[in-house]
């Protein structure tokens, strides 16, 4: 049950990503997706593999949502929040809007712990943010960065 609630709402996510309105270069969102799953993968790769701070449940319905949320889902919520974030001018509501992700991203692990896919030993949801946050930080520069890059091959 919680595999198929999980994969419908890993296919809206992807039919929205693709038929939404794109403020940002289809360069520059591939490159975002791409970075997301990489910094993803790696955070969460440290806290299960080398901290042994999270524990992934050893049903395989559970790995295949954890897998998705880790491939998919945080990807495309960042990809729409970088475009979200660079079509508002308003600073307060860009502000908010980075609070809504991350309460957005953290309400989707709240609802993977509460399925028991994974849980945490000596965790918290403040790290939880932190670590979103740094994880945005990291995806906003090198994004300019490669911004700076297609602007120099006048691909922009």
């Amino acid at each position: 049950m919680e595999l198929a609630i999980f994969l419908d709402i890993t296919i809206i996510l992807i039919i929205s990503l693709i038929l939404f309105q794109k403020t940002l270069h289809l360069f520059e969102n591939i490159f975002m997706f791409l970075v997301t799953d990489i910094v993803f993968m790696n955070y969460m790769g440290v806290l299960y593999d080398n901290t042994k701070i999270l524990e992934l449940s050893a049903k395989i319905d559970h790995l295949i949502i954890f897998h998705l949320y880790e491939v998919i889902v945080i990807p495309i919520l960042t990809v729409w929040y970088f475009n979200f974030l660079y079509a508002l001018k308003d600073s307060f509501r860009k502000w908010m809007l980075t609070i809504y992700y991350l309460f957005t991203v953290y309400a989707v692990e709240f609802l993977l712990l509460k399925w028991e896919v994974f849980s945490y030993k000596g965790w918290n949801a403040s790290l939880s943010f932190i670590g979103m946050l740094t994880m945005l930080l990291i995806i906003g520069v090198l994004k300019n960065i490669f911004k700076q890059t297609l602007r120099k091959e006048e691909l922009l």
